[in-house]
């Protein structure tokens, strides 16, 4: 008998699919080499946000001669809050860039001062407009740099999905989201409540917003005990929000395996909202991966999102 094979590995070639690296090769070699060094830093840019409870949502890296451009967007979660210190919270705030020369870094700056001004400028914006090597930024500039052997000036921008203007809802469709809230009453008191209700919303509205429901419920799965009573709240959550007028989903299609609420055997429950056409070339799948690690073992979390 044939092997069955996930259907978007075929439709990884076609059409609106692209890839989030950009850069001109020179020779052959070069571009194995970028394309190692591109999947590494994606590697290792996950890796480092999910340590501070962020969640990526994209990764973008454009090079060019002697410059290389990272473009990052993330969700801040609650568990970032306890993680991250006062002074790293203002890197965080607004999305900026950020140059590292060869040897030395330093910020960019548009505006000139005068001498007799330095005093009141450092005095007044030392903590906004500096940063070392033990802040947030600092660690991963320094660590792209040792990792691409001080070829290229990086600049970095970071873009926060819970302030930035990427992602603002109309009056009208926030209030007809308000109405939808309503009838989750009854989960009003969870601690997740908030955090997921944001991350929904973004789901429903942005694409390539499965990997980031998907990390959130690996993160929720090991925190939580009461896995069946989050796993009904997703459903409630989900069939409410694709319902409703505003929605840019076609479905959503969610495949969870573990011990539930620390049972013996593993169980897999699959929940599936409206249609998700994954043997169809035509349709816009987005779709990811994710493991949440817990004392009971590991759950393995798969999402299927159909976009219109």
């Amino acid at each position: 008998m044939a092997q069955k094979i996930n259907s978007s590995i075929l439709r990884l070639g076609y059409k609106k699919n692209i890839w989030k690296s950009k850069y001109n090769e020179k020779t052959i070699e070069e571009s194995s080499v970028n394309v190692f060094q591109d999947l590494e830093i994606k590697k290792y840019i996950n890796r480092f946000f999910n340590l501070y409870g962020l969640i990526v949502h994209s990764c973008k890296i454009n090079r060019f001669s002697n410059n290389l451009e990272v473009f990052i967007s993330y969700f801040t979660t609650l568990q970032s809050v306890s993680l991250i210190n006062s002074k790293n919270k203002l890197f965080l705030k607004t999305s900026y860039s950020t140059t590292i020369q060869k040897k030395n870094y330093s910020r960019k700056r548009s505006f000139n001062l005068l001498k007799h001004r330095d005093y009141l400028y450092k005095k007044k914006y030392k903590k906004k407009k500096s940063f070392n090597a033990n802040n947030f930024i600092g660690k991963i500039l320094i660590s792209l740099n040792l990792f691409l052997k001080h070829k290229y000036n990086i600049n970095i921008v970071l873009q926060n999905l819970n302030k930035s203007l990427s992602f603002r809802l109309k009056n009208y469709e926030a209030l007809a989201f308000r109405k939808s809230i309503i009838k989750l009453r009854f989960y009003f008191k969870s601690f997740f409540f908030k955090e997921a209700i944001n991350i929904l919303i973004l789901s429903i509205r942005k694409n390539l917003s499965a990997k980031i429901l998907s990390n959130f419920i690996a993160t929720q799965l090991s925190l939580l005990k009461r896995h069946n009573y989050f796993i009904t709240f997703l459903k409630r959550a989900l069939v409410i929000f694709i319902g409703t007028k505003y929605s840019l989903l076609n479905g959503v299609k969610l495949k969870i395996k573990g011990r539930f609420n620390g049972v013996p055997r593993a169980k897999t429950r699959i929940l599936q909202i409206k249609n998700v056409p994954l043997q169809t070339f035509d349709s816009n799948i987005d779709y990811y991966q994710a493991v949440s690690y817990t004392t009971n073992g590991t759950f393995g979390v798969k999402i299927w999102i159909s976009k219109k």
